[in-house]
């Protein structure tokens, strides 16, 4: 899915906000939802449910490495030098997270070997 959006350069701004929504509101569910999993496990350490809904978020969290490789080969892609000023008030608001994962890019191997 964000592989045909990443492509477009002239709406750089916008597909940024999209992926740091994307990825805070993924990140905020699956963050409460493996505290009440682990907290039901803290008080039953044999609750097979709490203990198969664990092991499918992990599951399912190592799936958005993907996405997340391709937002960052994005980004440098985008802006090779560096990261500019953004008109974006929302993207201002997380320029250090973005600038964290701009930097990053520059160590990163192949998307297959990314992702493994």
């Amino acid at each position: 899915k964000w592989s045909a959006t990443l492509t477009k350069k002239s709406e750089s701004e916008p597909t940024l906000e999209k992926y740091l929504e994307f990825e805070t509101t993924v990140s905020a569910l699956a963050s409460r939802l493996l505290n009440f999993c682990y907290l039901t496990l803290s008080v039953d350490v044999n609750h097979s449910h709490a203990q198969k809904q664990v092991d499918q978020l992990q599951t399912l969290m190592t799936e958005l490495t993907l996405p997340s490789v391709q937002m960052k080969r994005w980004m440098k892609e985008q802006w090779p030098e560096e990261l500019p000023a953004f008109q974006s008030e929302t993207l201002n608001t997380h320029r250090y997270h973005l600038k964290e994962t701009y930097e990053t890019a520059q160590y990163m191997l192949e998307d297959s070997q990314e992702v493994l």
